[in-house]
């Protein structure tokens, strides 16, 4: 069944008619897994473990192995990521404390290698 497409910090999209946008398949994975690492652990009240908080990190003294034991870890949670081959990421920190995350998994429904990039930045 698709959800409703949001990416995480933006508005809910919406098609061309103005009606919810749908999303499903491997976008539908990807959102999702978005969503898990930029919120907050113990902010969704029915599953207070849920979330990595990378916006949390901004500024702090984190290495990118931390980093990326955190985004392995909440990955493998997710249902549209595969058990196998283990999910890989990279971290590249900038000057002002924000960063930037590059993700490489195969997704469980097509078993395809995926590429998810993104700044850590707010």
């Amino acid at each position: 069944m698709p959800d409703i497409s949001q990416l995480a910090g933006s508005d809910i999209a919406t098609g061309p008619s103005g009606d919810l946008l749908p999303v499903s398949g491997t976008l539908e994975g990807q959102q999702r897994v978005i969503r898990r690492l930029f919120t907050n652990p113990g902010t969704y009240i029915w599953h207070t473990n849920y979330g990595a908080g990378l916006p949390s990190f901004i500024g702090k003294p984190m290495t990118a192995a931390q980093i990326q034991g955190l985004v392995q870890q909440q990955m493998l949670l997710e249902q549209a990521v595969a058990q196998n081959p283990l999910p890989t990421c990279n971290v590249n920190f900038y000057p002002d404390g924000t960063f930037n995350v590059s993700i490489t998994y195969a997704d469980a429904l097509t078993g395809q290698s995926l590429l998810l990039q993104f700044d850590v930045n707010s």
